[in-house]
């Protein structure tokens, strides 16, 4: 097996790796016990990053065997409706587990770059996996390049990035839009309401400018003695329908779930966060 570890973390593991086993006792002369403990760490580093593309490597042929194997329908013969049912049975994947893993393998015979670049271990899986999301011939080149100046948390993201822009000039893109967004109330528990959004980037400006600006306005004002501190989500309700309803009106919605609410906001805590 042909294995090449310089895409894990941008260093090649090389000769002389730590091997589990302890070095000699005896430091070299005039090393001291920090720098001795710095070249142990950095052996052991090597040894992390070689034994990673090691497990990659495996882990193509891992797929290549799993696509073989949905090919034979073979699990069908055991009595399972989908491969990946059998893949949770037999190998222990859960069922979320499997279908990534088939999707992945069926994506590796489009991809010859990046199949090959998991095969050799100079491309991890996780990185490999993000690719075959948006990767088509005419960019693969230019992800697997990428993929070997960037971290694997930041190859997800621009992966995630590209693909939004990918679904926005697709034919389908008003059929995605129905699907994506929406707004949603849940009563929790301990009967607070939680409200979730998933809106255009225009539209969740005015309903945030609105709950900050109703932050804001109620920051310093004392709470009467008869507030209802559940009174907020109906605000927040009101103007989450309107934007589902009209994005256009949801500002004026906002004034006027201002305008009705009786909770101290300044003890809500607001979260925003970016995917």
């Amino acid at each position: 097996m042909e294995i090449d570890s310089g895409v894990h973390g941008g260093g090649q593991a090389g000769p002389g790796a730590w091997s589990g086993q302890r070095p000699a006792d005896d430091p070299p002369e005039g090393e001291t016990a920090s720098a001795r403990a710095i070249r142990i760490g950095h052996d052991i580093g090597e040894e992390i990053a070689e034994l990673a593309a090691h497990l990659d490597a495996a882990t193509h042929r891992l797929l290549l065997a799993v696509r073989a194997f949905e090919d034979s329908g073979a699990w069908a013969a055991q009595g399972f409706q989908t491969c990946a049912g059998w893949l949770s049975w037999r190998v222990g994947w859960s069922i979320g587990v499997a279908r990534e893993r088939l999707r992945v393998a069926r994506r590796l015979t489009e991809l010859p770059l990046v199949d090959d670049a998991l095969r050799r271990g100079e491309l991890s899986y996780c990185k490999a996996r993000a690719i075959t999301r948006v990767a088509t011939p005419a960019i693969e080149a230019a992800l697997v390049e990428d993929a070997r100046y960037t971290t694997g948390a930041q190859l997800e993201t621009l992966c995630r990035k590209y693909a939004s822009v990918q679904r926005a000039g697709s034919p389908d893109a008003e059929f995605d839009d129905l699907e994506d967004r929406y707004v949603r109330r849940r009563v929790r528990h301990n009967g607070m309401v939680m409200i979730e959004a998933s809106l255009h980037a225009e539209e969740a400006e005015v309903v945030w400018e609105a709950l900050t600006q109703l932050a804001r306005a109620r920051k310093h004002r004392p709470a009467a003695s008869g507030d209802d501190p559940r009174a907020g989500a109906g605000a927040a309700e009101t103007v989450g329908a309107a934007v589902a309803a009209d994005p256009m009106a949801a500002a004026d919605a906002a004034a006027d779930a201002v305008a009705a609410a009786d909770a101290p906001v300044a003890r809500t805590r607001w979260r925003r966060r970016t995917r």
